[in-house]
């Protein structure tokens, strides 16, 4: 029983890693197109989330004055039903802890209905910011173009160091737990052996 908990421990670890590097990933294409076409990333997001520009700049300044924060803050406002001062309340207390956190305290964690969609969502919007981001590079001239992409296989080179480090912590971490336990098995079997051991040497003396 307590292997099993440990287990599922570390599964829900090993979820909770791959969350946030998809969270991280959303942020960074969202903050990419909007360093190269703001007033395109900001009318998306008033269309697609119902909201003035106004309202739009207070958000950014509650998220950091960062506009891949504002744009996963309203997914996740919209997400959870609450409204986004709520939210930014939320990334004000817990934004050091990182986005993981703040969802947890939300309700958006691993087995809650809402979770899956989410996620699903984040993933669509993420792959809609990278794409515009790449048909506005196609737009326009080459050394803009070269400037972005090597920025572009520069974020992705950290992103892709900083998976394979948190997969190998994951594995690691994995590992150390296997060999424990076995270590553990080994010492239980040794001390069962060991009494069995003395206890047959006492009856056989007192026989």
């Amino acid at each position: 029983m307590r292997q099993l908990k440990i287990i599922l421990l570390l599964v829900a670890f090993s979820c909770s890693v791959f969350a946030q590097d998809r969270l991280s990933l959303f942020i960074s294409r969202a903050n990419k197109y909007a360093s190269v076409e703001l007033s395109d990333y900001r009318k998306r997001l008033c269309v697609e989330y119902n909201m003035s520009n106004n309202s739009l700049d207070d958000y950014y300044r509650r998220c950091g004055r960062n506009w891949g924060n504002v744009g996963l803050a309203l997914e996740i406002a919209r997400t959870s039903g609450r409204h986004m001062r709520d939210v930014c309340d939320y990334y004000k207390r817990y934004h050091r802890h990182g986005w993981d956190r703040v969802l947890i305290e939300i309700g958006i964690r691993p087995g809650s209905t809402c979770y899956k969609p989410f996620y699903d969502r984040i993933h669509y919007h993420s792959n809609c910011w990278h794409e515009h981001y790449c048909s506005y590079c196609d737009h326009h001239d080459k050394h803009h173009y070269k400037h972005h992409k090597k920025l572009g296989q520069k974020t992705y080179h950290i992103q892709c160091g900083s998976l394979f480090v948190r997969f190998l912590y994951v594995h690691l971490f994995t590992t150390g737990f296997c060999m424990l336990n076995f270590r553990i098995k080994q010492i239980t079997l040794y001390k069962s052996n060991y009494s069995k051991s003395n206890s047959s040497a006492f009856h056989f003396l007192h026989s």
